[in-house]
């Protein structure tokens, strides 16, 4: 049992496992800082003492730790004990309420309406495109070179990645309220809206 200060977090644990040991560690944020657990034992292997998003989890890359601090910052642990070591942190990149997410090298951002890319390596821009929606909780969510991205009016959007910028390739309004993030599994996608759950797939 761990003793935490009182305050409203949204954000989910992160399980990070560090290259060449044997188990995870659980990784939780608060407005208090960024805290790496032991999972067994409870015990603490590092603290960052920065303030942390409560709504936004962090996001595991690899070796790299993609947090919202004060902004969105990438770090790299050293060993299993030491405190991480910044590698950038970038105002532009900084989300409200989806978590970004990582992928093919990028880090993507849903803000509001604006959706931004930047290099996982140095947190620089390298995007942004506007897209049609409003009131997103839901988190994106990356596969097969493509973005899917749903609003709390049930607005489905599909971005193209790979290109010099993203391209809107899909939208489908779906009419149902939905807050949650959608799910991939066995070359399905599935949203949950507050009526119904939806399964997409290709016909067999």
């Amino acid at each position: 049992k761990l003793d935490r200060a009182k305050s409203a977090v949204w954000a989910s644990p992160a399980l990070y496992h560090p290259p060449g040991t044997p188990t995870a560690q659980v990784i939780l944020q608060s407005k208090q800082g960024l805290l790496s657990l032991d999972p067994v034992t409870g015990k603490t292997n590092w603290e960052v003492k920065e303030s942390c998003g409560a709504i936004p989890s962090t996001t595991i890359a690899g070796n790299l730790i993609v947090t919202p601090l004060n902004v969105l910052t990438a770090l790299e642990p050293i060993g299993t004990q030491g405190t991480p070591k910044t590698l950038w942190s970038e105002g532009k990149l900084s989300p409200n309420t989806p978590t970004p997410v990582v992928y093919d090298g990028k880090v993507y951002v849903l803000k509001a309406s604006v959706l931004t890319c930047g290099d996982l390596k140095t947190g620089k821009t390298e995007w942004q495109m506007r897209l049609e929606c409003k009131n997103s909780y839901a988190s994106p969510l990356a596969a097969n070179g493509h973005l899917y991205l749903v609003d709390e009016h049930g607005v489905l959007q599909t971005v193209k990645l790979g290109g010099k910028k993203g391209e809107l390739v899909g939208r489908q309004e779906l009419g149902e309220a939905i807050l949650c993030t959608p799910a991939l599994a066995n070359g399905a996608f599935y949203v949950r809206s507050d009526k119904h759950l939806w399964k997409f797939a290709n016909p067999q």
